[in-house]
């Protein structure tokens, strides 16, 4: 017969620490930021926006034109808050627009190059054809 040190024993399961989410402030006004696309945003709803208009719109141009190109709804090409949080930040690079919230290693492969041209001034419109063909040669 097995003694009792035989038996198995479920094992502990680590116990993980919780992460205590820091409350960030508002960069226009210093409020803290309660909601996720505030904080993604970096500014909360009340305070001005700080990017370009011009430029946040020929985003939403160029989403709308991939997203109607791809079948998509424009919010799985890039939700608001992560247009704004561009538009916000203005990324010049790969590395630079990797560092926003919602610009993950996929969207960046898909969508990198078209955003960055259209934040360097580039047409939308022509700017999500490139980036929907470049998508369609990849798939081949």
């Amino acid at each position: 017969m097995l003694g009792e040190q035989a038996r198995s024993r479920p094992k502990a399961k680590p116990v993980r620490e919780r992460r205590v989410a820091r409350a960030s402030k508002c960069a226009g006004c210093g409020r803290d930021l309660t909601t996720a696309a505030e904080r993604k945003v970096g500014r909360c709803a009340d305070c001005p926006p700080t990017y370009d208009v011009a430029q946040f719109e020929a985003l939403k141009a160029w989403r709308l034109a991939v997203a109607r190109a791809t079948s998509v709804p424009a919010f799985v090409v890039f939700t608001d808050a992560t247009l704004t949080a561009i538009a916000e930040k203005r990324p010049a690079s790969e590395a630079q627009l990797r560092q926003i919230a919602g610009v993950g290693t996929t969207k960046l492969e898909r969508y990198g190059a078209g955003v960055l041209a259209v934040m360097a001034g580039g047409d939308p419109e022509q700017e999500a054809e490139k980036c929907c063909a470049a998508m369609g040669s990849a798939d081949d």
